[in-house]
């Protein structure tokens, strides 16, 4: 009787994680695609573009623009722009995405128009 319990105890083992080593990478692969799926934007060309009203963010799943008076601040670190649209949402760009004379101008538009923190 005593091997049998072993016996099924082992194959139970075996079934349990034979399952966790296939369906968890399965259910992570699953939630990946379906983010992509659902959130296109996250993975595409962003495009920014500025003007006197103020910036408008183009993606291929929306257009939208933000309105200078309603920015509310922007910083910098080395490698990215952040512009504060509210506590929980901003934009950050990162510098790589201008020339140094584009990110010179795009410095002084900010300074301009939005108050830098």
């Amino acid at each position: 009787m005593g091997f049998l319990f072993w016996n099924l105890a082992s194959v139970i083992f075996i079934i349990i994680s034979a399952s966790i080593t296939i369906i968890i990478p399965l259910w992570l692969l699953w939630v990946c695609l379906m983010t992509v799926k659902n959130y296109p934007e996250w993975f595409n060309e962003i495009f920014i573009q500025l003007d006197e009203i103020g910036i408008t963010t183009i993606t291929i799943a929306y257009k939208n623009t933000y309105y200078w008076n309603a920015l509310k601040k922007w910083s910098e670190n080395r490698k990215h722009i952040f512009i504060y649209i509210s506590k929980q949402r901003n934009l950050f760009i990162p510098k790589r995405a201008f020339t140094n004379e584009q990110l010179m101008e795009f410095k002084t538009l900010l300074s301009e128009k939005i108050r830098p923190s």
